[in-house]
């Protein structure tokens, strides 16, 4: 058994010994994934394991387990994470901001229904009426500009 270091390179090898073990050789593809990875993953188990005398143990166990995931995975999932990796902003795409818009706007209609049926109402309003009232022509509106909003502060 063996101690983190407070250094993560000298903690590699034994990561990199546990991928190869787990996927029956190197991996190029995983490896560079690692490589980048690795400092974050090994700052969490310091903060987690810190002193324990099989620190260094757990830390491989989770990357080996990383590694048979990466193995097991689909074709066609690798090919999109190779895309991802090429445009690492692929989350800022106009399909997640419309995707993201489209989910926060049935959330605030839903939302909007279940008050109007615990107060046991049709209409929110009468300035619409049959419509749901006013509230109903926004319940969407609402929520769908808070998430439009924040995707906005992250591009900008």
């Amino acid at each position: 058994m063996a101690r983190l270091s407070p250094d993560p390179t000298l903690d590699l090898p034994a990561a990199r010994a546990a991928v190869e073990d787990e996927l029956g050789g190197p991996d190029a593809e995983f490896d560079a994934r690692l490589d980048d990875a690795l400092p974050v993953l090994h700052d969490l188990f310091l903060q987690l394991y810190g002193e324990r005398a099989d620190g260094r143990e757990a830390l491989a166990a989770v990357v080996a387990s990383a590694a048979a995931s990466w193995r097991d995975r689909p074709d066609d999932l690798r090919a999109l994470d190779r895309r991802r990796l090429a445009e690492p902003d692929w989350f800022l795409s106009e399909k997640m901001l419309g995707g993201s818009i489209v989910v926060a706007a049935t959330i605030g209609d839903l939302s909007e229904s279940l008050i109007k049926r615990d107060l046991g109402v049709k209409d929110m309003s009468t300035w619409l009426p049959g419509h749901g009232g006013f509230l109903d022509r926004l319940d969407s509106l609402f929520p769908s500009a808070v998430i439009a909003y924040a995707i906005f502060l992250l591009v900008a």
